[in-house]
């Protein structure tokens, strides 16, 4: 299967797009008012946010340096892009984990009380109502874990790297990430902060994200829910266990 996957990889080898290819769509999903452009639907419909953001890891992993320089450069704003998508995206995923315990605690409460009538809360939206629904969007979970993949790649660039420690709200995104339910996702994310945290300054930087992360997750202290992860694991999975051991060492020592 691997070496399928690897196969099929192979022709996406030769840039076959320039950068803003990969932008326009995802600006696209980003603009309230895409849902009046007939020309953008069709843009669109081929396919869905979730292989957009594959192709474009794919890119700005397999291609020249070059490539990568000119989808970040002032002209693209490609960071800028793919922070704004990763920060929609990890609202609608908030939103669809509330909705799901909403749903769980109704249901425990109909089971208690099969006769009680519960009234569902207005608090919550659909998470497909922050969605447009004419567009073809993936779901937020993908989406996350691929804009997630996308920054690692940029990464690997030390030209890259500066930019995303640089950059007012990259990080912060990134830590909001480990909301993700996947452990594999946790596992890059820490694996991706952990490479800032060595870094000059990149202790304040990460400190500062987890600060801004109590502050949007209502947590009573810092890294009370990556504990709780660590602590309270529903299966076993090492590439989490040790990415976790690894940043919280680069932490407690840098």
């Amino acid at each position: 299967e691997k070496k399928r996957d690897l196969i099929c990889d192979q022709e996406r080898v030769h840039a076959k797009d320039p950068p803003h290819v990969y932008l326009d769509h995802l600006r696209t999903y980003l603009d309230p008012r895409s849902n009046r452009s007939t020309r953008k639907r069709k843009l669109l419909a081929d396919s869905s946010s979730t292989q957009v953001l594959r192709d474009l890891e794919i890119s700005l992993r397999t291609n020249h340096i070059e490539w990568v320089r000119e989808f970040l450069s002032e002209e693209n704003h490609g960071l800028d892009v793919l922070v704004d998508y990763l920060s929609f995206t990890q609202v609608v995923m908030r939103r669809e984990q509330l909705l799901n315990k909403e749903k769980s605690a109704s249901m425990d409460g109909l089971s208690r009380s099969p006769t009680r009538r519960l009234k569902r809360s207005n608090t919550i939206g659909s998470p497909r109502s922050i969605k447009n629904s004419k567009l073809n969007m993936g779901e937020a979970r993908d989406d996350v874990h691929v804009c997630i993949m996308c920054l690692r790649a940029i990464m690997n660039h030390q030209y890259g790297f500066n930019l995303v420690i640089a950059h007012k709200h990259a990080i912060n995104c990134i830590a909001l990430s480990l909301n993700h339910r996947s452990l594999r996702t946790k596992a890059l994310v820490l694996e991706l902060l952990a490479a800032v945290c060595l870094v000059s300054g990149g202790h304040e930087i990460i400190l500062s994200a987890f600060d801004n992360f109590k502050q949007v997750c209502g947590e009573a202290h810092r890294f009370e829910t990556l504990m709780d992860y660590f602590k309270n694991y529903d299966e076993f999975h090492i590439d989490f266990m040790v990415a976790c051991m690894q940043f919280i060492n680069i932490v407690v020592h840098s």
